[in-house]
């Protein structure tokens, strides 16, 4: 589906220190879902997360970082262990601010019809079994790095063809 607002993913593509060569097709297509009148885009990167409060029920309490490390890698995985997705809201609703202050920070204003509140529908989960959670992460992982493998999930999305190679 198309980016939404290719600008402000610009602005956070710059805030990360992706210079001006980074792949231009990011900026124009993503994968997403629909669901409901509901749209997002599927995965997050290092985004504003909102996590449900049942995938801490089991979790440890200590690392060696603060922040940083695998602790993120951690907190992602307790999504995957009760079988829960990991999008991005469709409108940009953050800004990654990095250290420094930057201009355009100064222009950046929300009116109250930017705030929007996602009615919670998900059902809570158990825990997926053993099985299924490394199927989904470790076996569909390791064969969707293969280039053809991609290449074909692409061309399944109707990634345009001249945007497949780069993706």
């Amino acid at each position: 589906m198309p980016v939404k607002d290719p600008q402000s993913l610009a602005k956070y593509y710059d805030s990360i220190g992706w210079d001006e060569n980074r792949n231009p097709h990011y900026s124009e297509l993503a994968l997403g879902i629909e669901s409901n009148g509901k749209t997002a885009y599927v995965g997050a990167g290092h985004v504003a997360a909102t996590y449900k409060r049942n995938i801490f029920s089991e979790v440890e309490t200590w690392f060696q970082f603060k922040l940083g490390g695998n602790t993120l890698r951690y907190i992602d995985s307790l999504c995957l262990h009760r079988d829960y997705w990991r999008l991005t809201t469709y409108g940009n609703f953050a800004y990654h601010m990095g250290n420094t202050h930057e201009s355009w920070m100064d222009d950046v204003k929300f009116t109250a019809d930017d705030a929007t509140t996602i009615p919670n529908g998900f059902p809570a989960s158990d825990k997926i079994n053993r099985v299924s959670y490394f199927l989904k992460t470790k076996i569909f992982a390791a064969v969707f790095r293969r280039y053809n493998v991609r290449r074909l999930f692409y061309r399944m999305k109707r990634l345009p063809r001249h945007m497949i190679p780069k993706y």
